[in-house]
């Protein structure tokens, strides 16, 4: 259902954005799929281009002119042999039920299908010097040249397939790291994104395709089933931003269905499956996937040496719909038929006030133009704590932690004895061997009784935890938080990004130490006052103990409102902190 629909869509927009009546059947328009595997839309595309043909009565030609598609202007780049051959295969079946078999050229040869064995991410540019990559069989070097040809000489017209998408497919490296390096320009220096994954492989494609029909072919139309996590979450604020202004429209088809944002339920608490579930494999994937449907219509202006008026930057319009629950491929499917571009879709503001995000959004009036929990911070909200220890350093009762971490801390006691009384002590888990890692606090830390604190674990579910710098017996110690937790201090807390809307407020209070997962996902905590080991050269010069917690842009409004010093009485000063907690449970 996904394939034909993708296919059916994109067929609609060669007529109706790009005034092609002919769609896919014109002979003109060259198609890619980038990543074919056993070649599900080259065969779904032939079969429409065949249909097409058909209809309009070319009999005579229909075999021919089949033929002539599938060898000219329909190609496939997929890296590994077994799904290679077998898209052979299938097209080639297809041929011959829709007779228009493969035989032989003029020269002898045989009549292939443009399916090439290649990675689609390399190549596409003449290679500046001799190819010294010796491949195994000269056929295998016959098939890269083939494919290199191909890229460096079509102009592809739509770009279409199934992206892989792996986060962990490894660190982009040569020709491939020049793909995305444009959707890493800026996320820290200009947006503040530290922590970022753009090497997953679908965002390669996606840069790929931009590159080819945005940027050097000047119109066309990419449609890409994926990884949704583009859509929204910060990381990828720049590539929204580049496909914005590269193309013209855009639409989303969100088929949702992820086990960690939406815990795979419909808003209404009903079963959400994978796009990819089937009665075969009813688990599918865990990832949420998305349709993306890009057109460009733009041709490249003419060459003029006459001075332009300032350009104002393109900005595409978006458009986004959400599918829901077991039957969302059949619902897919059926949504294209006799489909109006932007029915049932809701547009979304893609711009900088809303980070590029291709969802619509709920905000009103100025919302946009507020400061964020961030800006209000003169330091960097801290990450909770993450312990994944089996709830070995935390405990309810006070008393039987405390009993247990002397037992840790003494080295006279062996780990067997220390395992018998709490047992997760002597599991592996996350960066934690249990004899090394004992071995290590043994030497470096002791036990320390004002390290024996409260601890948010939830809202409500407050616990004793045993607090260590020296890694690894916490997961993540965030000593940073630590610094300004130890000596007293009051936290709001708050979290990076969004989840499922079913999870009430993202914002809180403690005076606790703080848990990563307090509010899903990533909670942080911000301190009211920063304490003095931290803030070193503002305290000195200060010389107190403790200053307010506010940037520049808090303390300038502060002082529109109140003529106080607000580091002589920082506890006036964390009014504006308790003043955002009760906006963040404001109905308004």
């Amino acid at each position: 259902e996904i394939v034909k629909y993708q296919v059916a869509r994109v067929d609609q927009v060669l007529q109706t954005e790009l005034g092609l009546p002919d769609g896919l059947a014109d002979p003109n328009v060259v198609v890619l799929d980038p990543c074919c595997g056993t070649g599900a839309y080259l065969v779904e595309v032939l079969r429409v281009i065949g249909e097409k043909l058909k209809n309009q009565g070319a009999d005579a030609l229909a075999a021919h002119q089949l033929k002539l598609a599938a060898t000219t202007r329909l190609f496939g780049f997929e890296l590994l042999p077994a799904p290679y051959v077998v898209a052979h295969l299938q097209i080639g079946l297809l041929l011959r039920q829709l007779g228009a078999p493969l035989g032989h050229n003029a020269d002898g040869t045989d009549e292939r299908a443009g399916v090439y064995l290649t990675n689609a991410l390399t190549g596409w540019e003449p290679a500046k010097e001799p190819k010294s990559a010796v491949l195994p069989f000269p056929e295998f070097e016959l098939e890269r040249d083939a494919a290199d040809h191909v890229k460096q000489t079509q102009k592809i017209i739509v770009i279409i397939g199934n992206p892989p998408y792996d986060a962990f497919g490894g660190v982009a490296l040569g020709e491939e790291q020049d793909l995305v390096a444009p959707y890493k320009e800026g996320l820290i220096k200009k947006w503040g994104i530290k922590k970022f994954n753009l090497d997953d492989l679908y965002v390669r494609f996606f840069r790929l395709a931009e590159r080819r029909i945005a940027e050097q072919g000047g119109r066309g139309v990419v449609c890409y089933i994926s990884n949704s996590s583009y859509i929204r979450e910060p990381s990828f604020v720049v590539m929204r931003e580049h496909l914005t202004k590269s193309f013209n429209k855009i639409w989303i088809d969100n088929l949702n269905g992820d086990s960690r944002e939406t815990g795979k339920t419909t808003p209404d608490g009903k079963p959400d499956p994978s796009a990819f579930s089937t009665p075969y494999n009813k688990e599918g994937i865990r990832k949420g996937t998305a349709v993306a449907l890009l057109v460009k219509t733009d041709t490249p202006a003419a060459v003029s040496s006459a001075p332009k008026a300032k350009e104002v930057p393109q900005t595409a319009k978006v458009f986004h719909r959400e599918w829901w629950g077991a039957s969302k491929r059949a619902d897919l499917l059926a949504s294209s038929s006799g489909f109006s571009n932007s029915a049932s879709y809701d547009s979304s503001l893609a711009a900088a006030s809303t980070r590029f995000s291709f969802k619509p959004s709920a905000l009103r009036g100025a919302y946009a133009s507020w400061p964020t929990l961030a800006e209000l911070s003169a330091i960097s909200p801290s990450n909770g704590l993450m312990e994944k220890r089996g709830g070995a350093l935390l405990d309810i009762d006070k008393d039987s932690l405390f009993a247990a971490m002397k037992l840790y801390f003494d080295p006279q006691i062996k780990l067997e004895q220390v395992v018998a009384s709490r047992p997760a002590f002597g599991q592996h888990a996350a960066g934690y061997d249990p004899e090394l890692a004992r071995q290590k606090l043994l030497k470096n830390d002791r036990f320390k009784n004002d390290h024996l604190v409260r601890y948010a674990v939830r809202p409500f579910d407050t616990r004793w935890a045993y607090y260590s710098a020296v890694n690894p017996l916490w997961n993540r110690s965030r000593p940073v938080l630590w610094e300004q937790f130890k000596n007293g201090n009051r936290f709001l807390i708050s979290r990076v990004r969004s989840t499922s809307g079913t999870e009430g407020y993202p914002i809180g209070f403690t005076k606790c130490l703080l848990d990563d997962h307090y509010a899903m996902p990533d909670a942080v905590g911000i301190p009211f006052v920063i304490k003095s080991s931290l803030s070193s050269d503002l305290l000195q010069t200060e010389a107190r103990l403790e200053v307010a917690n506010l940037s520049d842009v808090a303390r300038t409004y502060f002082k529109s409102l109140s003529a106080h010093d607000i580091d002589t009485d920082p506890t006036t000063a964390e009014l504006i902190w308790m003043h955002a907690l009760a906006i963040g449970y404001s109905p308004a």
